[in-house]
């Protein structure tokens, strides 16, 4: 009877510990989509901005410790980068992993060259430049976050 107790115990235990194991490593993911437009003012005869050249890279990051329901403080969790180019209609769209609560996104765009037209005769070559930005995203939500380069 002892022995049938024992065995018993044990296999409770590793229930217990199995359970408990999992819950520290559970990842709840689902996605969130971030979209915008990314615009530069690639013509000074004209108002406004124009958009970005088709190809221009963007990058998202996340840390992953955002995706574990019950983060172990010890853990040193690795980020995730997500990449997308703009589109010829300036859009850009990522597609991003998410849950029920706030994975934080940093967002960046690579820097471009560009002949931007001074006047009817000039034009000068320039490095465009995009500052990051920072948004947070849940499971299922939509984000638009438009980029300016400078």
């Amino acid at each position: 009877m002892n022995t049938k107790l024992f065995i018993f115990s044990l296999m409770v235990l590793g229930l217990v510990s199995c359970t408990k194991e999992e819950d520290a490593i559970e990842v709840v993911n689902g996605s969130a989509k971030v979209t915008g437009f990314v615009e530069a003012d690639l013509d000074l005869t004209t108002s406004g901005l124009e958009f970005a050249p088709a190809g221009t890279k963007i990058i998202a990051i996340i840390n992953t410790e955002d995706l574990i329901a019950n983060p172990d403080p010890n853990v040193n969790y690795p980020n995730k980068t997500y990449t997308t180019t703009v589109g010829a209609n300036g859009i850009y769209t990522l597609n991003i992993d998410a849950n029920a609560k706030n994975v934080n996104v940093t967002i960046v765009a690579n820097d471009f060259e560009y002949n931007r037209i001074l006047n009817d005769t000039t034009i000068e070559r320039k490095i465009y430049h995009c500052n990051g930005t920072t948004t947070s995203v849940i499971d299922q939500s939509n984000k638009i976050i438009d980029l300016n380069y400078f």
